[in-house]
């Protein structure tokens, strides 16, 4: 079964190279904001699991804090962990 993933994956690769490269493309997005002190509304939207659009009703709600540069926003890393720490759930569970 693992050869035969391998065999798939190999061709698929093979004959699209640039499904490779979107790939890492994703793969560096995904991690890459981890690491960044501030991001964008897109990459901050993406972080939190949220729309651009209900991030921007956020800021205007002050529920989160950011930073204007120029027209734009920038999100800092600790603002934005703060807020999804408020808003965490923890369901524990049941006792039966």
């Amino acid at each position: 079964m693992k050869q035969y993933l391998k065999t798939i994956l190999s061709e698929h690769i093979n004959s699209r190279p640039e499904y490779l490269v979107e790939m890492f493309k994703q793969l560096y997005f995904e991690t890459a904001i981890e690491y960044k002190e501030r991001m964008n509304s897109k990459e901050a939207a993406y972080y939190l699991g949220l729309s651009v659009k209900t991030l921007d009703n956020l800021c205007c709600q002050r529920e989160i804090g950011y930073y204007r540069v120029g027209k734009h926003r920038e999100f800092s890393l600790q603002n934005l962990k703060e807020y999804r720490n408020r808003k965490e759930k923890y369901f524990g569970k049941l006792g039966i």
